[in-house]
């Protein structure tokens, strides 16, 4: 652990707003109140994340967020933030712009990080009975992750998932 000394402003770090005592650096890290770097942890869909523990309560933060809100300016109040190179666990503020959730998406099939499966009806996949078969009986033939069976069957994890759930699985 590295201990910040100094909290000052010189450009490259801020303290963040709404948060007292917790400040952020422009190359991604948190520094907590006792002037520490907040390691955190990688959250479920890669993103970093921090505890704060303030008033008594604790919350997880998402490290590029609170670096956007600190660093970035944000006028036309965009909800997103998106990293530019791809890099979930790249927080520097050079590496975040705000977006809408359209432009967030768009983004991510221009760079390569969601891949378009195409067929006859177009930028998506049309399950048939047979796949939706397979779906059904793929944790019994050893298939435990919706990934697996969406690369065998060629569509996304989110269509598996959501076929899944619909089933009742």
């Amino acid at each position: 652990m590295i201990k910040i000394e100094n909290v000052e402003t010189f450009g490259w770090e801020a303290a963040i707003p709404n948060h007292p005592g917790f400040v952020a650096r422009r190359d991604g890290m948190i520094i907590g109140k006792r002037g520490y770097e907040l390691i955190g942890h990688v959250d479920r869909c890669g993103y970093r994340e921090v505890l704060f523990s303030e008033n008594g309560k604790t919350k997880n933060y998402l490290v590029h967020r609170l670096i956007a809100e600190t660093f970035i300016p944000n006028p036309d109040n965009l909800p997103f933030v998106n990293h530019i190179d791809g890099n979930k666990t790249n927080n520097r503020v050079e590496n975040l712009e705000w977006c809408t959730r359209s432009e967030n998406t768009k983004h991510s099939y221009k760079i390569g990080l969601q891949k378009t499966i195409t067929n006859q009806h177009g930028n998506f996949r049309v399950l048939n009975e047979e796949d939706l078969n397979f779906i059904r009986d793929a944790k019994c033939l050893g298939y435990t992750t919706d990934e697996e069976v969406a690369e065998i069957i060629g569509c996304s994890r989110e269509l598996v998932g959501r076929k899944r759930r619909k089933m009742g699985l």
